[in-house]
């Protein structure tokens, strides 16, 4: 049946094709005007768009929702006249305005007499106008109250630079934005009067600009660099293994500031302590060996070598992924250190020449005052000799070889530098000879004080010297002994690991102002000493360049004089060269 009224139908529209074509475009017409009558009041027609938003198909409740929330989130932009870069940028709330797009989207709709033109559906946009637009209420106390935090007091606005940050997962520019000074009524005026839509608006003030020294572009462009270098990570490659660190961890280390004021981007050593001291540190590292040498008269008798150790030097791993990464390489070399092993020493002396400590004792019993008195032969016979040398002295000023030994571990380290400022103009050179040549006490204070009197006194711990303390309440402790001891380590260069530093110490001793006492016994030697007198103590410790070979003596007296220890120096060195 169905069969024969199509074929029918077939024969008819044959036999009349004009006909036939005016009844389908007219039912093809009458469905366009039923579907047009039937389309929803509440939505709006396919290819509505508001502010550049298209919103077309939506129901008019979710159009308002869509562009109120657009017109929250958006911002004013506010120049400086000539500008090309916002100075700062602030949502209408901030502002004190508020609106909603209720109104301009229940004004749009759809004519019935256009919903009866066949196809209108598809162009009905180009002729449903905005025609309500946005209404705003405006709160003239919160623009008062936003105007003043972020102006100030002076209408002046700090210039901000643009930098590069991470953030969910990806690498994005910060906006710069310009500075400068304004006028409170301009931009007052300006900001009372604008007009946000929901793409945010534009205010241009008056005013002299500042403008950023690094540029939105540029810090687009490092983003953008930064993101493809790191695409592929990057291979560490120990010597047997390759470990690799994919692009998401690099992103995570990453920081950004400016060099030179120009953008630039590292990897921060904190951020990735733990993933490569899992990974690669504890694969690479070895650890410090010890190696014990025994000294007998400051000289060294025998030595057991300890191995060297292995440090994973992370700074210059991350600079190292950095330069590979820039250049276009997939591997880098791990960064490691060798450390020396540690030395320990084990002293030991010959026992004291009978001869020459007969000779301290008879003169110490035979002079006023009480004396403590320490020699090191450091050459020829290598003999020691001693009286009272482990008795406790308040130092006077010879502290300052221990303040000396300190500082001079700072500048060797880098920790300090020579010319740090120190006192009244003074660097750390030129305070350092004062400290020596001329004892001076300013000087010296500065210096103990910026090393501490915990860690002056643990680094004369370290090398032996254990009678040593400046943490004793009121004054500075020492004996003859420990101060012979740190001589002799001087002078046999067993402290400090450069001989300029060295130098720099015993030349110092050699200008002495002070040379009343050891000096004045021994004229026939150099004598570089450091000296301290304080109320009835009368000191003097000094490395001794005889003729007959060099030693140490140190001469420690309360209640003597210093012709006292010029004639006990000279007896010794006459007892030593006989």
């Amino acid at each position: 049946m169905l069969k024969e009224k199509f074929t029918a139908t077939k024969s008819w529209a044959a036999r009349h094709p004009r006909r036939f074509v005016v009844y389908v475009v007219g039912a093809i017409c009458g469905l366009f005007i039923l579907f047009q009558l039937l389309y929803p009041t509440n939505t709006l027609v396919p290819y509505s768009s508001i502010e550049g938003f298209e919103l077309g198909g939506s129901s008019k409740d979710e159009a308002i929702k869509t562009l109120d929330e657009k017109f929250a989130t958006s911002k004013v932009a506010v120049y400086f006249k000539g500008s090309d870069s916002a100075f700062f940028k602030a949502s209408p709330a901030e502002l004190g305005i508020a609106s909603s797009n209720k109104d301009r989207i229940d004004a749009i709709n759809y004519p019935w007499l256009l919903r009866l033109v066949p196809g209108s559906i598809f162009w009905a946009h180009l002729f449903v106008n905005d025609i309500a637009g946005l209404e705003y209420q405006r709160n003239a106390a919160t623009l008062d109250s936003y105007i003043t935090t972020t102006f100030g007091d002076s209408c002046h606005l700090d210039v901000r630079n643009a930098t590069v940050k991470v953030e969910n997962n990806s690498i994005q520019a910060v906006e710069a934005f310009s500075g400068g000074d304004c006028n409170f009524d301009d931009v007052r005026a300006k900001l009372s009067s604008v007009e946000p839509g929901v793409q945010g608006g534009k205010v241009t003030i008056s005013g002299d600009e500042i403008k950023p020294t690094i540029s939105t572009k540029e810090a687009t462009e490092l983003a953008t660099h930064v993101t493809d270098v790191i695409k592929n990570g990057i291979d560490v490659n120990d010597g047997k293994d390759k470990h690799k660190i994919p692009k998401e961890i690099l992103r995570l280390w990453l920081d950004f500031a400016a060099v030179d004021g120009k953008l630039d981007y590292s990897f921060n050593v904190e951020r990735s302590a733990s993933y490569l001291g899992e990974r690669i540190a504890s694969v690479v590292e070895k650890p410090v060996g010890t190696t014990t040498v025994t000294l007998r008269n400051f000289v060294e008798a025998s030595r057991e070598s300890g191995q060297s150790g292995v440090v994973f030097n992370a700074p210059k791993m991350l600079s190292s992924i950095k330069t590979s990464l820039e250049k276009g390489e997939d591997v880098v070399a791990v960064e490691v250190d060798t450390i020396q092993p540690i030395i320990k020493y084990n002293r030991t002396y010959s026992p004291d020449d009978a001869e020459l400590s007969a000779l301290l004792k008879k003169y110490a019993d035979s002079h006023p005052g009480t004396y403590g008195v320490s020699l090191r032969e450091l050459s020829g016979q290598r003999r020691n000799a001693s009286y009272r040398a482990t008795t406790q002295y308040t130092t006077a000023s010879t502290y300052k070889m221990f303040v000396a030994y300190s500082t001079l571990l700072r500048i060797e380290s880098g920790e300090w530098q020579w010319s740090d400022p120190i006192n009244g103009g003074r660097d750390a050179a030129k305070c350092f000879q004062d400290m020596i040549q001329l004892s001076d006490n300013e000087c010296a204070v500065a210096f103990l004080k910026k090393i501490s009197v915990k860690a002056l006194t643990d680094e004369a711990h370290a090398i032996g010297a254990t009678q040593t303390s400046f943490l004793v309440s009121n004054s500075i402790k020492s004996t003859a002994e420990n101060e012979s001891l740190l001589l002799g380590l001087l002078e046999t260069g067993q402290i400090l690991s450069q001989q300029t530093s060295r130098d720099t110490w015993i030349a110092a001793m050699k200008k002495n102002v002070y040379r009343k006492g050891i000096p004045a016994g021994i004229p026939s030697a150099v004598v570089a000493d450091k000296v301290g007198f304080l109320d009835a103590l009368l000191h003097d410790a000094a490395i001794v360049y005889s003729p007959k070979g060099t030693y140490v003596l140190v001469i420690l007296t309360e209640n003597s004089s210093w012709a006292n220890i010029a004639e006990l120096a000279g007896q010794i060195e006459t007892l030593r060269t006989k």
